[in-house]
């Protein structure tokens, strides 16, 4: 902090001719005999709830300080960033004089009411501060040297500061060296408690993550007694918290394992224990926790319930393909030639990866091939790579014997490929597999054979794959997330599905199809759309693509007409942006009737009005519309646009 003193006179005198200039430039009057209580009654109280946090907290080092001049002729002062005095102690004659110029609780020490003092100066100039009496501006304080510090936020922001005031022949340079140090400590004590209710908010927060995670946590120390427990692990473990605090987990479960040797030994997954009292199965992974001397001094786990699991399994698994081709809507060239290209290698048994954004429709084509091949009355089964546990994914595509591992169903499990075997397996989010997994998908595609878990026994299977992903495979290859070899072997067939935003033609078809659909799965009559509607529909970016359209129209249904914009997302690089005024987007909500004026003949008028708009820029307008340069030129083409016609109209505007 700096500071101005009489160790530094000539740092000091240059500050006090500026701020004398300024307090007479801000009308200060000199000469005055009173300063009066500026904030009283309401108003002040509402300044002291205010600062509530900071008068708490600097009143014990307020009474520390003031011990050390009590009965020396000193006045210890309060007060707030504005400048307003927050509270005072002090001797009694000194308070006295103070109460008879106005000097009191409420009272403005601001440079603006005051002109230059220590406070003023200490707020002003984020310094500590002392001024004896012939360098006040005020007449009035000439009798006074006072030594004012500020007090700060963690940020560096002022709070307020502490002025000591007292009578010049009173006051040494060491007074403002007190000062300053109660000013510090004001501040550490702030920074604790700033530091002890953010440690309370963390482990709150903390304690409600775990809390609200549908997976048992427990922390262990390095004897095995537990630290930390969630809900969800009480429930597993038929125990309450308070019970199950300080005691050694072994205590619940059964005795057919040592379980803190094998934790303290191993960092596991799916490593299986059973629960003392209810015997119920759980699947356990285990988290070391090393210190600083690279011992392991405890350990986090996390349960799972192995019916749970199963549950999860069944939950992200399709038996039953619904769609074909004439489901898919599209007549964009893009489109049709995807269509086309797929039921040509419909029915080869090359394995095919689709491709895509989210929500293009992958799994729709996955589908649609299947329906279209000479495997249509075959089982299509569908299995979401990425929302399967990664240690069961190997149990559910290959299946597992009876009594292969604890909690195995009675009679074993056939698999997600031999459920497939002579139809096709839709492996959805592949690029969520992992690796350990995808060496064996590798060789079951190679050798169209598989091996149940717990058996010795090679299961032939003709299935066809299916894969799909959102993620760029190359890509992940050279970060070492994907198989190269297993990139190639799935990737015989490649379908790469196009973005809505880039399927112009389409977006209306799809629009008037969630509209009939949607208003009939509702029971609702097929709304009218608003123009500005129309317009912000044909100009969003569309990130979450067709599943995206479709729910944003499943709103505009459930509103009759009226869209909730906060379902579309907008951002820098795809900002919505209306074109003209207000007037002729028509936001007042009046219903243009398609018949009377078809999409195409509005989209002709938007591109016109933007180019107009943007002075004829094609970059500037393609970005407006939310289009590229290329669809933007084949929009003027398609509509038959006579750039130099429309300028000759805007012209003789």
């Amino acid at each position: 902090m700096k500071y101005f003193g009489y160790d530094n006179q000539f740092n000091i005198l240059e500050i006090v001719e500026k701020y004398h200039r300024r307090s007479g430039e801000l009308g200060v009057d000199r000469q005055a005999k009173f300063l009066g209580q500026k904030y009283t009654g309401t108003e002040m109280n509402s300044i002291l709830e205010d600062n509530k946090v900071l008068l708490n907290e600097a009143k014990p080092y307020l009474e520390k300080l003031y011990n050390y001049v009590e009965k020396t002729g000193f006045i210890l002062e309060l007060i707030d960033r504005n400048g307003i005095i927050l509270s005072i102690i002090g001797d009694k004659d000194i308070i006295n004089f103070s109460n008879q110029i106005g000097m009191k609780v409420g009272t403005d020490m601001g440079l603006a009411s005051t002109g230059t003092n220590a406070i003023s100066l200490a707020l002003e100039e984020n310094c500590a501060i002392q001024l004896r009496g012939e360098y006040h501006y005020l007449t009035m304080f000439k009798s006074f040297t006072c030594s004012g510090a500020p007090i700060h936020d963690k940020y560096g922001n002022i709070l307020g500061c502490i002025n000591l005031n007292g009578w010049k022949e009173k006051v040494n340079k060491h007074t403002l060296g007190l000062v300053v140090a109660a000013a510090d400590s004001i501040e550490h004590e702030l920074k604790n408690k700033r530091i002890q209710k953010e440690l309370i908010k963390s482990y709150q927060y903390a304690e409600t993550i775990m809390n609200s995670i549908n997976t048992g946590i427990i922390a262990l120390d390095e004897m095995g007694k537990i630290l930390l427990i969630n809900d969800r692990a009480c429930s597993m473990l038929d125990i309450d918290e308070k019970n199950s605090l300080n005691q050694y987990l072994s205590s619940f479960f059964t005795k057919d394992r040592d379980i803190l040797s094998y934790i303290n030994q191993h960092k596991f997954n799916n490593w299986e224990a059973v629960v003392k009292g209810n015997h119920k199965r759980v699947l356990i992974d285990s988290h070391h926790i090393i210190g600083e001397d690279q011992r392991i001094t405890g350990s986090v786990l996390l349960l799972r319930d192995i019916k749970s699991v199963m549950k999860l399994v069944d939950k992200y698994t399709l038996t039953t393909a619904k769609y074909n081709f004439n489901q898919i809507i599209g007549e964009s060239e893009t489109i049709i030639r995807i269509k086309e290209y797929c039921k040509s290698i419909a029915n080869s048994p090359s394995t095919v990866l689709i491709q895509g954004e989210s929500g293009t429709g992958k799994e729709l084509f996955a589908q649609a091939i299947h329906n279209y091949s000479d495997r249509r009355n075959k089982p299509f089964i569908a299995i979401n790579c990425g929302a399967i546990p990664k240690d069961l994914i190997e149990s559910e595509l290959f299946g597992y014997v009876e009594g292969a591992f604890t909690g195995a169903r009675k009679g074993g499990y056939l698999g997600k490929f031999a459920l497939a075997d002579k139809g096709t397996l839709f492996l959805d989010e592949i690029g969520e597999m992992p690796l350990h997994m995808q060496v064996n998908l590798l060789r079951a595609l190679q050798e169209h054979q598989i091996m149940r878990l717990g058996d010795n026994k090679p299961i032939p299977i003709d299935v066809r794959i299916i894969a799909a992903t959102n993620k760029n495979l190359k890509a992940e290859v050279k970060k070492g997330y994907f198989r190269e070899d297993l990139f190639y072997r799935i990737n015989v067939i490649p379908v790469d599905l196009p973005p809505l935003r880039e399927r112009d033609i389409d977006l209306e078809l799809l629009i008037n199809h969630f509209l009939r659909s949607k208003s009939q799965l509702l029971g609702k009559n097929i709304p009218p759309l608003p123009f500005n509607i129309i317009h912000r529909l044909h100009n969003y970016h569309w990130p979450g693509n067709v599943r995206e359209l479709e729910n944003v129209i499943e709103n505009i249904v459930n509103f009759n007409g009226k869209l909730n914009f906060n379902l579309i997302e907008e951002n820098e690089n795809h900002e919505i942006k209306r074109m003209g005024s207000s007037n002729e987007l028509n936001t007042s909500g009046e219903v243009y009737r398609l018949p009377e004026c078809p999409l195409k003949q509005l989209e002709k008028m938007a591109i016109e009005q933007t180019l107009r708009t943007n002075n004829y820029n094609y970059t500037k307008t393609a970005k407006f519309l939310g289009i590229n340069r290329t669809t933007l030129y084949n929009k003027i083409k398609g509509h038959q646009i006579n750039i130099q016609s429309i300028k000759s109209e805007g012209n003789n505007i």
